[in-house]
């Protein structure tokens, strides 16, 4: 079976690995061979970098054009790679601007998940290998588009040659692998979307489908998004969207059709009915009339009623689709959209200014001729008449080609702009493929008029089987139109510009190329399938007279497309006979045209400007017409020889029954062409695409040597020793020969005030630009300075320019020559102020742009530690005044004060302000001071926090997707199958909760802070209280008398209920003693936290509520519901959790997202309840059942609040005993998360050991008593080096769930806490084991037992201790239960060698210790896997696990890892 599957996948895989061959003859240089496509010889176009270009042979460059690749990208690609080796996220980048967001910006693609290229490969392989992988992508996204539209395997691949080929997305992957990486996607969406479509309104049986569709495009959406370039997201939704609605609008047309159809079919029907009665009742031999066929729906029924709930759900799969790919990529999206709304391109160009950005009319020819406005990477010219190079030096006038000295360019829009080149045979079978889509007039005519014949669909569309949906096809006619018009900037863009809003920031009509070379793909592989496989050759001889006649007789209903077909092959071929023909006569007989030549030269604007002389102008654009009349000619060929003696028939429906599965894009009539023909056809097609498409491009990318890269100036070299964190540099070039151009230095680890990147804060523009005006801000650049008076603007002695780089002379007082050389000199400013320093006053009076005599109040401050994300300030003050750090204010950045010499814990955060128009300031009291400046903007953890939701939104839809496909509910299900049945959705979907919780933990504790952190904690525990004693344990009650009896559920259900009622009335009793007494200490709970308190317990009565209806669920064996509406509801509660922390509700907003949460779980579930159960009455109060309830419920209730206070009453004695207790109980709050989190391993081996061990001690006490051991033993060496790991790392752990505001107190707790974990594991079993022995009754005498003594101890010790003190009593609570438990046990004759059972393993865990601490000195990761192997090594050096438990072990291990080990099996 699945032999026979792949090999029906064969073809597929051949055509996907035949998607390589353009990338490799491409890209093969940079890949496999030796050289980098980083253009690293545009550098030494600058001084520096030029004094060494005759060194290395760098000039001229290959390609000036591409220059962006290494001065733009690779510095962001470089500058990602060194933050993530250095262990840090590259949020923020000191480098240029004076700081400005990294991460925000995206065009680095960092995350883009192809972008791990750049990490595992070396930076110039990974330029190359990335580039490959896109444009196979973009080939492979786009045949699954052909084949999701129902183009054959051909048509399809062709389709995909034809858009990975085009020139446009060529050209951008050889400068902006960006752009590339955005726009592979788009078929893959549009296929997404008509599949979502046509699944969700087809047969129920397919509509299983729809969500795998919807998955697929929103995966495919978030890529898109990762990939990093805004402008091209905007372009796909916005395609997206218009096909959606198109494709929408098709299937209700369709639908109409259908019912029309159906309904005259019905009245024919009942008509011939009719008169087959009538002529029964005359004729006297009768026959049976058949059988009567049900209408399919009722005559004449209105159509829109019936489809609006399809459509709508379609539509609503499709948002859905699209919401959960953004939210997906939220992480990149969030902060893209923070950065946007200070960018300094958030104003508007006006409509005529965008229209002079696009395509000029005269660029049309560049269609065909994809070089006649030349070639950057032309830098010399054949000789057409000598046949010599001639390398171009001065142009007609004398002068070097103002569009790139030495090369070929003379056109309007540059060569990256302009390409739209897509290949001569494409855009031939586009026409075709444009024509295929039309039926002609005579098809139109014939139907009904050929008997026996299949006639012509009345259909909206010229397909029969399926109508409407050439729609899909004619939609990307009508997108090609649009694109045109757009491209060469015609009224029409008005649609775009006034129609759509943000679309008046974007420069670039030209880009619609991107949504043109789609269509015209699609279009090609349309017109591809229309030649080879929609006619069919006569099987008679041409001579054969039937056949003749046959074939004439036809010849009326040929379809459009075969004419065309036709028509275009003959017109191919003679033109491009006739190019190659008057080509090589104007060659022979140059002097007859001579003077023609030379008035197209003087006549073509731009044309003098690139070439020396007419016939250099000739002899260039000689072999640009050669390659298009070879291409023309060829393709004319293939298209010819396809359609030779070629006629087309309608079908015979008698003698040809149609296929069971028809293509979609088959022209009525239709039969099957040649099998030889159609053999040769794709093959040969795909080969001259790929060449064609190969030689337009080929070259045009770098392939330079990587040595060039390592090449750095002695200038540099100087500038890198002076210390660079603390000053910044720049330029002064009146004269614009850009020396060390903008973004070099952050190559070489400089800081500059300059810079080219696309989103720059307008707050530093603005700064700029009042030091001089901003010219260049129109290509994303701060300029140098231009003007010696901009040189002594205070303003630029404010952002530490200390040293000024020029190519001529600075003649001014206050610079000084402190090097020269290679053609540059560099100048030390000597007013610069530091990076660092404080000035009188407070930060409010300091927010005006500053002045000399300002800053010559300055006093030097230190910089301490210099980082991307955080800097680190030394600072004396002798009165209050202001520290100012010279780097750009922006949201995100925090300070944290601390006096000198103190550590972090001593900190406390201050307010930054802006100040001298963009810096950061904060206030100094008088004293010596250390600051640290902390980058950690909320709306990358919001992103982040987004990005996971969606990502589990999208697993958890999958996962229900999947269950609902492959589980079928059996009514003769085995009892074991049942359990697991029922235990394995709740356990799966619990854990997939606790991870969704616990990253929703590491968000608010950075949005609230310790403090408010701990408020909620209080809060939580407060009310847990609350909790316990309103549910009472009628959970587990209802559960276990309902099994009994499934026909009380109503009467249990709604009896329970209110008893939820009236014990939430008596629960509110010892919250409000545990509030009074709190009232009477050193520090009474805020308003806040009551008001918290107050909600919870609102929402914890909806939530006791929902309990009971869950325990129907599991009744009724469908624990799977509960446990999936457990996630739902999670994922809400994060979402509206998230909208109540940035709407600045805090905690408390926490606390009121728990009721809206609760309510609608409970109303969902009450709804799906009533529905799936039979819950009869009687709807009455049952005071016996009542009082029943009350009498068996408080043991459990009792139970479950001595555990409850034992685990929380620290917590709440922490907040009511000490003054500053909210903030200690969110520093403990952060430990006990992690302490918590792990407590899963324990709950789920106890509740598998539980039926185990039950068993056993009912048949034989001594097994039972060994298997208690094993499970105690396997908890232990589970327990310990799990405690030591984590006391090894809780500083990072603690800083990964927190952030540094909870360090080290979190991380002090967590060292101690966790070192109950081995007693607590312990206490797990053992409490198991009690109640399988039948000693349940014991256990609340225990817990009060240790409950008493960490209360005691608590009070006795916070005070003095604080949360040191909690952590260690809960340490020494955990031993007191687990004295008292074995004092039970021992009494029972179950007493366990509790030293025989801890000896070895703790003496291995003291081994991991000293492990982790000597590997811990080189670094965190070495300690961690040095501890963890000298562990794994002393479990068999120690023989801790004997030989029987061995054989226990090897019972339930995979046979495989069990007999490898040489354990029992």
């Amino acid at each position: 079976m699945m032999r026979a599957q792949l090999r029906a996948y064969r073809a597929d895989f051949l055509i996907a690995v035949g998607y390589l061959i353009l990338p490799l003859l491409l890209y093969g240089s940079v890949t496999l061979g030796p050289r980098t496509m980083i253009p690293a010889d545009v550098l030494f176009q600058w001084s520096p970098w030029n004094a060494a270009a005759a060194e290395f042979n760098a000039l001229p460059p290959h390609n000036a054009l591409i220059a962006d690749l290494a001065i733009q990208n690779t510095p962001w690609k470089q500058f990602a790679l060194d933050s993530l080796s250095s262990g840090e996220i590259p949020l923020w980048n000191p480098d240029l601007f004076a700081g400005a967001p990294f991460l925000a910006n995206g065009q680095h693609s960092m995350l883009y998940p192809f972008s791990i290229l750049f990490l595992v490969l070396p930076i110039t392989k990974a330029y190359g290998w990335f580039a490959l992988s896109q444009v196979w992508l973009a080939g492979l996204s786009m045949y699954a588009f052909g084949r999701i539209l129902g183009l054959r395997r051909g048509g399809a691949g062709l389709t995909g040659l034809a858009y990975q080929g085009a020139q446009f997305l060529i050209i951008s992957a050889a400068v902006f692998p960006m752009i590339v990486a955005a726009v592979v996607w788009l078929p893959l969406l549009l296929g997404c979307i008509d599949r979502v479509i046509t699944t969700s309104l087809g047969p129920p049986a397919r509509r299983h489908r729809t969500l795998l569709w919807a998955a697929t495009g929103a995966v495919a959406l978030a890529l898109q998004v990762l990939a990093g370039h805004a402008e091209f997201t905007y372009y796909t939704l916005l395609v997206m969207g218009l096909y959606a609605l198109w494709r929408v609008v098709a299937e209700l047309r369709t639908t109409n059709y259908e019912l029309r159809t159906t309904n005259e079919e019905e009245e024919a029907h009942a008509k011939s009915a009719k008169e087959a009665k009538d002529a029964k009742s005359e004729s006297s031999s009768l026959r049976p009339l058949p059988p009567s066929r049900p209408l399919r729906e009722p005559l004449h029924s209105p159509p829109a009623t019936r489809r609006s709930s399809p459509v709508a759900r379609s539509l609503a799969w499709l948002a859905a689709m699209v919401a959960l790919g953004l939210l997906i990529a939220a992480l990149q999206l969030v902060p893209l959209f923070e950065v946007g709304q200070v960018n300094f391109r958030a104003g508007s160009a006006g409509f005529d200014e965008v229209r002079g950005w696009a395509f000029p009319w005269r660029n049309a020819l560049t269609l065909l001729l994809p070089d006649f406005h030349g070639n950057p990477t032309d830098h010399a010219y054949r000789d057409v008449f000598s046949g010599e190079l001639v390398p171009l030096t001065l142009n007609a006038n004398g002068q070097p080609n103002p569009r790139g000295p030495g090369t070929t360019s003379w056109g309007e829009k540059n060569y990256v702009e302009g390409a739209w080149y897509m290949g001569v045979l494409p855009l031939l079978l586009a026409a075709i493929g444009v024509a295929a889509l039309w039926p002609t007039a005579n098809a139109k005519s014939s139907r009904g008029q050929v008997p026996g014949s299949r006639a012509v669909s009345s259909a909206p569309g010229p397909w029969p089987l399926e109508p409407g949906t050439s729609s899909a096809g004619r939609f990307f006619v009508v997108l090609s139109l649009l694109s045109v018009a757009f491209i060469f900037g015609t009224p029409l863009y008005a649609l775009l510009y006034y129609g759509l809003p943000f679309i008046d920031q974007l420069h670039t009509p030209f880009r619609w190329v991107f949504p043109l070379a789609l269509a015209v793909a699609v279009l090609a592989g349309i017109g591809a399938d229309a030649v080879a496989g929609d006619g069919t050759k006569h099987a008679a001889s041409a001579s054969s007279d039937a056949g003749r006649a046959t074939a004439d007789a036809t010849a009326p209903h040929t379809p459009l497309a075969n004419r065309v077909a036709r028509l275009l092959a003959w017109l191919a071929l003679l033109g491009g006979l006739l190019t190659l023909g008057g080509l090589l006569l104007s060659r022979v007989a140059y002097g007859l045209v001579e003077g023609l030549v030379e008035r197209v030269f003087l006549g073509l604007a731009g044309a003098t400007d690139a070439f020396p002389s007419a016939v250099a102008f000739y002899s260039y654009q000689f072999w640009n017409v050669l390659a298009f009349g070879i291409f023309l000619t060829l393709s004319g060929a293939l298209l010819r020889y396809e359609t030779r003696d070629t006629r087309y028939v309608l079908r015979d429906a008698t003698r040809h029954p149609p296929p069971a599965t028809r293509r979609r894009f088959q022209p009525a009539g239709a039969a099957h062409h040649s099998p030889r023909a159609t053999r040769l056809f794709f093959p040969v097609a795909a080969a001259l695409i790929i060449l064609d498409l190969a030689l337009a491009s080929a070259g045009f990318h770098a392939a330079t040597d990587p040595a060039l890269l390592d090449h750095t100036p002695e200038a540099v070299r100087w500038l890198q020793v002076q210390d660079p964190a603390a000053w910044r540099l720049t330029t002064y070039d009146p004269a614009g020969s850009a020396p060390l151009n903008a973004n070099v230095p952050w190559l070489h680890g400089l800081q500059d005030v300059r810079g080219y990147d696309s989103i720059i804060p307008r707050q530093y523009t603005e700064y700029m630009a009042a030091i001089e005006p901003q010219n260049g801000l129109i290509y994303n650049r701060i300029q140098p300075i231009g003007s010696a008076a901009a040189l002594e603007s205070p303003l630029l002695d404010a952002l530490a320019v200390r040293y000024v780089v020029s190519s001529g002379p600075i003649d001014l007082p206050t610079y000084r020559l402190a090097w020269e050389g290679e053609g540059v000199r560099i100048y030390e400013n000597l007013d610069a102020a530091p990076r660092a320093y404080t000035l009188p006053g407070a930060p409010a009076a300091l927010t005006a742009l500053p002045t000399a005599v300002l800053l010559a109040e300055r006093t030097p401050a230190t910089l301490v530690e210099t980082r991307n994300n955080q800097v680190v300030v030394a600072a004396t003050a002798d009165a209050p005044a202001t520290l100012v750090l010279a780097d750009s204010a922006f949201p995100g950045w925090r300070a944290y004060v601390r006096p000198a010499g103190s550590g972090e814990e001593a900190e406390r955060e201050v307010e930054i302000v802006r100040v001298l128009g963009n810096f950061r300031g904060v206030a100094l009291e008088p004293g010596e001071w250390t600051v640290r400046f902390r980058y950690s903007p909320r709306s990358f953890w919001l992103g982040g926090l987004m990005s996971f939701m969606g990502s589990m939104a999208l697993v958890f839809a999958l996962v229900v997707w999947g269950w609902r496909r492959f589980y079928r509910a059996e009514h003769a299900a085995t009892t074991t199958r049942s359990v697991a049945k029922n235990s394995a959705a709740p356990m799966v979907l619990s854990l997939f909760n606790k991870g969704i919780d616990f990253v929703f933990a590491a968000f608010y504790l950075r949005i609230l802070g310790p403090a408010q952190a701990g408020s909620y904690a209080t809060a939580i525990a407060t009310a847990g209280i609350f909790e316990i004693v309103a549910n009472y344990g009628l959970n587990i009650l209802l559960i276990r008398e309902v099994s009994q009896d499934r026909s009380q559920a109503g009467r249990f259900l709604f009896n329970s209920s209110l008893l939820r009622l009236l014990t939430a009335t008596i629960a509110l009793l010892p919250v409000a003693g545990f509030i009074w007494a709190g009232g009477r200490g050193p520090n009474p709970l805020s308003g806040a936290e009551l008001m918290a308190i107050g909600l919870l317990m609102v929402g914890m009565i909806f939530s006791g509520l929902t309990l009971g209806v869950s325990g129907l669920f599991y009744v009724y064996e469908q624990a799977e519901v509960p446990a999936a509406m457990s996630t739902v509801t999670t994922l809400l509660k994060v979402g509206l959790g998230v909208a109540a922390l940035l709407a600045g509700f805090g905690f408390v907003g926490l606390a009121a997202v728990s009721i809206v949460v609760n309510v609608i779980t409970l109303a969902v579930l009450l709804v799906m309840a009533a529905g799936r159960f039979k819950l009869h009455g009687p709807w009455t109060v049952d005071r016996p059942l009542l009082s029943s309830m009350l009498r068996l419920g408080f043991p459990l209730m009792l139970i479950h609040l001595l555990q409850t206070i034992f685990i929380s009453i620290d917590v709440l004695l922490l907040r009511q005993l000490l003054p500053d207790g909210e903030r200690v109980v969110g520093y403990y709050n952060s430990a006990w998360k992690w302490f918590n989190a792990l407590q899963i391993i324990p709950s789920y081996f106890t509740l598998a050991l539980f039926p185990i061990i039950s068993r056993a001690i009912k048949q034989d006490m001594d097994a039972a008593r060994r298997m208690y051991r094993l499970a105690l033993k396997l908890m232990l060496l589970l327990a310990l080096p799990t405690s030591a790991l984590f006391t090894f790392a809780a500083f990072p752990l603690i800083g990964l769930l927190g952030g540094r505001e909870f360090l080290p107190d979190g991380a002090i707790a967590l060292r101690i806490i966790m070192w109950s974990i081995p007693f607590g594991w312990l206490n797990s079993v053992t409490n198991y084991v009690l109640i399988a022995l039948g000693m349940e009754r014991l256990q609340p005498r225990a817990f009060a037992l240790a409950v008493g003594f960490n209360i005691v101890a608590n009070v006795l010790l916070i005070p003095r201790y604080s949360y040191v003190a909690a952590a260690v009593i809960t340490v020494l609570s955990e031993v007191v239960l687990l004295v008292v438990f074995a004092f039970f046990l021992r009494r029972r004759g179950a007493g366990i060698d509790w030293l025989a059972l801890a000896a070895r393993p703790v003496l291995l865990t003291a081994l991991m210790l000293a492990a982790l601490w000597l590997g811990g000195q080189l670094h965190l990761v070495v300690g961690l896997a040095l501890g963890v192997i000298v562990y794994l090594v002393g479990l068999f050096a120690l023989r801790i696990i004997g030989p029987e438990e061995r054989t226990a072990l090897g019972e339930v291990l995979p046979g495989s890892l069990a007999r490898r080990l040489g354990w029992g099996r």
